[in-house]
This record gives structure tokens, sequence and C-alpha cells, in this order.
């Protein structure tokens, strides 16, 4: 069981350590997820709350600053409620690179901005254009069945 807003280790592994960032349910973000290893940083889902975002990004920055290093952030899916403040988590982090990867017909939607797709328009708010650096799960990786490694 995940204690929420503590840094605990991922089992089966050396060196990761999850930190949830588990929320009551409500209509505008999600649960996110911290991952920490020497390697990298992982974010999963960026949410939609802005102080969900500073508090990730204050949690992602001290990750930083003890031993810099990529970081990457996985969005599940293109809704809305996962993803609108990706754009102000960019810009929160800046000068570090943060890398955004979401499977390539999310990444389309986001891209367009996309309100329907996103749902953002059952909300009545905009989708800001985002432009994710990687797409995963492309067709052409279905139909060939590759297996691609991220070099950061």
């Amino acid at each position: 069981m995940l204690i929420n807003k503590e840094w605990q280790p991922v089992p089966g592994t050396h060196a990761a350590e999850i930190y949830p960032y588990l929320r009551k349910p409500d209509l505008l973000s999600s649960n996110s997820f911290v991952i920490r290893t020497p390697q990298q940083i992982i974010l999963i889902d960026a949410g939609a709350l802005p102080a969900q975002t500073d508090d990730l990004c204050g949690i992602v920055r001290k990750c930083y600053q003890e031993n810099p290093r990529p970081i990457l952030l996985y969005l599940t899916h293109c809704h809305i409620d996962h993803t609108l403040s990706i754009n102000r988590f960019r810009q929160m982090l800046t000068p570090c690179s943060v890398w955004i990867a979401i499977q390539e017909e999310g990444a389309r939607y986001l891209t367009r901005g996309d309100s329907k797709k996103t749902i953002a328009e059952l909300y009545g708010i905009d989708c800001p254009s985002s432009r994710p650096d990687i797409h995963l799960l492309t067709g052409q990786d279905q139909v060939d069945g590759n297996i691609r490694c991220i070099d950061l």
C-alpha cells in the first residue's frame, strides 16, 4: 500500500523510490506519482490544479538539485485533468530539460489543443496547445512490433 506524500522504495528495484501524490476524487485533477532513480526523475500525470503543480514542481526541483538528471513527464492519456498543467510544469522547471511522453494519438490531440478529445469542453475550459517530445506506441511500432529505447 502506498503512503500519500512520502518517499518509499519501489519493490523489486535497487534504487527507485516513489512519491505518490494522491488526491480526493474531484473533477479537475488526477493522482500523480514522482519516481526518482539515480538516472532520471519521472512524473506520471501532471494534473490540472495550480497548487498540485506547485507542489510537484517543488518535489521534482529538489530531486534535480540533489542529483541533476533528465526529467520525464509521462501522461497516461490526454484528458485535461491529467494534462492541463504540462506547459506550466515545463515553464516552472526552466532551465531543466523536461521531456513529455504520451501515446501517439494523445500527442496529436495535445498539439492541436483539441478540446473534444481532451474533454476540456466538458469543463468549459480551453485546451492549451502542448507539444509532447516523445510519442509512444506509434502506429508504426504496432505494425513492426518494434521496441524503442529513449536516449536523453
